[in-house]
């Protein structure tokens, strides 16, 4: 998952990578804050969407549900092609394990690892659109 990621943030534009909430939590606040939201969200997600509604719709349509609940991301494909994948990756793993844990430790690591990433400067995350406007 963090693979993906990583080549998502390599080789596509920035600015379709661009996500005005996360910019500003990072920006906000510090890591260990941060690591609290993302361990929370990431067990209400995946007790929600592995817990229950995986065991009664499947993994393709939890996986689907997954992402469409990241509303901001239904303008920016991109993004909302990678939550899918990561719900993919989340519901195979529960599948396979029969444990939450594993799709709640991997969706806090994501989520962490990422931010740390881009806070120590090693992920870009700009709004090119939003810095064409103000050079101009």
């Amino acid at each position: 998952m963090l693979l993906l990621q990583l080549l998502f943030h390599k080789y596509l534009p920035q600015e379709k990578l661009f996500d005005e909430i996360n910019s500003i939590l990072l920006e906000k606040f510090p890591l260990p804050v941060l690591a609290l939201i993302f361990f929370g969200s990431a067990i209400v997600e995946e007790l929600l969407f592995r817990g229950i509604v995986q065991n009664i719709l499947g993994i393709w349509l939890a996986s689907l549900l997954f992402s469409l609940i990241h509303v901001r991301y239904l303008k920016k494909i991109y993004i909302l092609i990678e939550v899918y994948l990561m719900g993919l990756i989340l519901g195979f793993s529960y599948h396979l394990t029969l444990s939450l844990w594993i799709p709640i430790l991997s969706h806090f690591t994501i989520n962490f690892v990422t931010a740390f990433l881009i806070k120590k400067g090693y992920i870009k995350m700009e709004n090119k659109m939003e810095n064409k406007i103000e050079n101009s």
